[in-house]
């Protein structure tokens, strides 16, 4: 059972992570990069799980180094859930990159945090609603306090076993910015899928934002 931590830098991500793994922690690099990354093994109801906690990120686009390489081995990394967790008290801010991670066709749960802050910021927020408008499971938390943590990992436990269901909403862009996406995952899938095992979708996006990584992912792979 492999568990990646994805969010924002200051949404209390590692703070959720520390929570559980404690001093078993390990910090490598990403494979021939700079980057840092935290793992441990953890105990989630008699199932012990791989956790990594990856650094903080705005983006799955190549704008630099650490956002690539959290994207390069999100994909390549055979992770079975993604936890994304969400500064509450900036949910607008956040919820780009849960739109793009949810593209990548791993099962997410949202570990909807600092809902403290939230609060003391009048900010409510109806977690059950942004279920609904999503698709995806989430579960509020407060990871400085050791509130609602044990139930987000029960909760992750439960969608990799299958036993909690749910169905991701689909994003459509403009009609004719959809047109171009499907193009180009026709393409990739008649010409890429047999060497490049990403989500088609996901890759026809980037290659639509002049992605450099992914671009030239596509030239080397396409000769």
């Amino acid at each position: 059972m492999k568990i990646a931590l994805v969010g924002q830098p200051n949404s209390g991500k590692s703070t959720i992570y520390n929570s559980v793994a404690g001093y078993k922690s390990a910090t490598s690099n990403l494979p021939g990069t700079t980057v840092k990354y935290t793992q441990s093994r953890v105990r989630m109801n008699g199932t012990v799980a791989h956790l990594v906690d990856f650094p903080g990120t705005y983006s799955l686009s190549s704008t630099n180094e650490a956002e690539s390489e959290v994207s390069k081995y999100l994909l390549d990394g055979n992770f079975d859930l993604i936890i994304n967790v969400i500064d509450a008290s900036q949910l607008g801010r956040s919820l780009p990159l849960t739109l793009e991670l949810m593209e990548l066709g791993i099962p997410i749960v949202i570990g909807l945090n600092m809902m403290d802050e939230a609060s003391r910021k009048g900010i409510e927020i109806d977690h059950s609603k942004l279920e609904e408008i999503l698709g995806i499971p989430v579960q509020t938390t407060v990871a400085s306090k050791n509130l609602g943590v044990r139930d987000l990992f029960v909760l992750a436990k439960s969608i990799i076993q299958g036993q909690h269901t749910y169905q991701p909403i689909k994003v459509n862009c403009q009609r004719d910015v959809e047109e171009v996406i499907a193009e180009l995952k026709e393409a990739i899938e008649r010409n890429l899928l047999h060497s490049l095992n990403y989500p088609s979708r996901f890759l026809a996006v980037k290659l639509l934002e002049d992605d450099d990584y992914y671009k030239n992912l596509v030239i080397n792979r396409n000769g």
